[in-house]
């Protein structure tokens, strides 16, 4: 292997590359939304109790005979 100089090694880089920088940023957006997510799973996991809630206050008010 050759030694290059600093400017064929850039030259020799996909034109996309951006460098460790790039991975932070990436992970950084990733920690973000996977935050995003954890807060939708919270959410709906409150509704899904809340209509478990309901639906044992239903059937409880089902069974009370009526006279």
């Amino acid at each position: 292997m050759t030694k290059k100089t600093a400017n064929e090694y850039i030259a020799s880089l996909p034109k996309d590359y951006k460098g460790p920088m790039d991975l932070e940023h990436q992970v950084d957006e990733l920690q973000k939304e996977n935050q995003k997510l954890k807060s939708q799973i919270s959410e709906l996991e409150k509704s899904v109790q809340e209509a478990r809630n309901d639906a044992d206050n239903q059937r409880a008010f089902a069974n009370i005979p009526r006279y």
